[in-house]
Parts: structure tokens; C-alpha cells; sequence
């Protein structure tokens, strides 16, 4: 038994948590005092909070990002059936978004095609890629901040499904 000096309360042992630099190693508050202390200070100072957590979030870059792909492949069940939840839930919003996602990837389709488009060699190479279960990727990028590319059949090769995703539109052959 001990008591806690916060609450002025004798409890069990496992009430406590565990602090090593105290004689008896554990902390000098109970949890539930320190739970209600956390979420006070939490309240009071959740601008301060903010502000520390975004200083250190450009500061150590590489970890964040590290960690933000670690939390995401553990949790990609969790991730997944959210989704599908808002999907379900949010089904005009959801199509509304598709379509404009989709309008936008065809205008740039249609801005990106040459008059001299090798349309049969384009589609042919759309079939292999279903036929490989791999996807058409095109070299230099229709969309991207530094150079827009062509949708032309000299542009396009297959790649599979992860290495593409995860190339997005930010590398390309000629990048430094």
C-alpha cells in the first residue's frame, strides 16, 4: 500500500506507476491523478503542444516519416476498414471526388496525346500490362512541377503495382 501525495489516498501498489530514480520505484501520484493531470495540462496548452510537436516534426523530417510509414503498415487493416466506412458513409461526397479526380487525370490525358498517337501500340501495351498484373507507367510525368510529359507510346513502360505507386509523379529518367 501507499499513498498518494496528490489525492492524499492509500492504494495498491499497482496503482502506481513504475519511476526508477524514487527509493521505492514508483511514482509519487497515482494513475489516476496523473491521467487527469495529463489531460488538464493537454487543455491548457494544447497551442504550446501543437507548436512543439510541429518544430520537431521538421526538425527530425527522416524519423517522422519513418515512423509515420511504420505506424501505417501496422495498422493497415485499421486504415483500410476506416476507409471503407467513410467510403460507405460518404458515398455522394466519395463519387463527387472520383469523378473530379478522374476528369482531371482525363483532360490531362487529352492535353498530353500527340497528333501522331500510335493508338494500337498504346493499347497493346495496356493489355500486357493486365495480362502481367502490372501497371502502364509513363517515363517523364503527365503532371508534375517540373516537366509535363506525353502520353505517347515512347513515354509509357510497364512496372509493377508498387514500384509505380510509389514513384508517383515526382521521379522520372532525366532527374537529378
Amino acid at each position: 500500500m501507499k499513498t498518494c501525495i496528490k489525492c492524499k489516498q492509500t492504494k495498491d501498489l499497482e496503482n502506481f506507476s513504475k519511476k526508477s530514480s524514487n527509493k521505492d520505484g514508483l511514482n509519487f501520484w497515482c494513475r489516476e491523478c496523473c491521467k487527469t493531470y495529463s489531460k488538464n495540462y493537454i487543455k491548457n496548452n494544447s497551442e504550446k503542444i501543437a507548436l512543439k510537436k510541429k518544430e520537431w516534426a521538421i526538425a527530425n523530417k527522416e524519423k517522422k516519416l519513418k515512423a509515420n510509414k511504420e505506424h501505417y503498415q501496422n495498422n493497415k487493416n485499421r486504415y483500410k476498414y476506416l476507409n471503407n466506412k467513410w467510403k460507405s458513409e460518404n458515398r455522394d461526397r466519395y463519387n463527387y471526388l472520383q469523378t473530379k479526380v478522374m476528369r482531371k487525370r482525363q483532360i490531362l490525358h487529352k492535353n498530353a496525346i500527340p497528333k501522331w498517337f500510335e493508338e494500337e501500340k498504346v493499347s497493346y501495351l495496356y493489355l500486357k500490362a493486365k495480362q502481367f498484373n502490372m501497371q502502364v507507367d509513363h517515363i517523364v510525368p503527365l503532371n508534375s512541377p517540373i516537366v509535363c510529359g506525353l502520353h505517347c507510346w515512347h513515354n509509357l513502360q510497364l512496372l509493377d503495382i508498387s514500384l509505380n505507386s510509389s514513384k508517383s509523379n515526382k521521379t522520372w529518367v532525366d532527374m537529378p
